[in-house]
């Protein structure tokens, strides 16, 4: 039975180890690839945020504009 377990924890601390290593290295590979693609996805980020508040402002600027003219 002690066998039993102690051959159960060595696969799994061999699946573990693995899994591990296999994950650091999909993580790496991930990051790598990543990389640019987070510098471009950041781009597209910054330039949709710029937009946003420009259209946010052009809209601030007209609705208050028609209101004041209304009033």
């Amino acid at each position: 039975f002690w066998l039993l377990l102690l051959g159960l924890g060595l696969l799994l601390i061999a699946a573990l180890s693995f899994s591990v290593d296999f994950g650091a290295g999909w993580i790496t590979f991930l990051v790598v690839r990543t990389s640019w693609l987070l510098r471009f996805g950041f781009g597209l980020i910054l330039t949709k945020e710029i937009g946003f508040s420009f259209v946010f402002g052009v809209v601030t600027v007209l609705f208050l504009g028609t209101t004041t003219s209304w009033l």
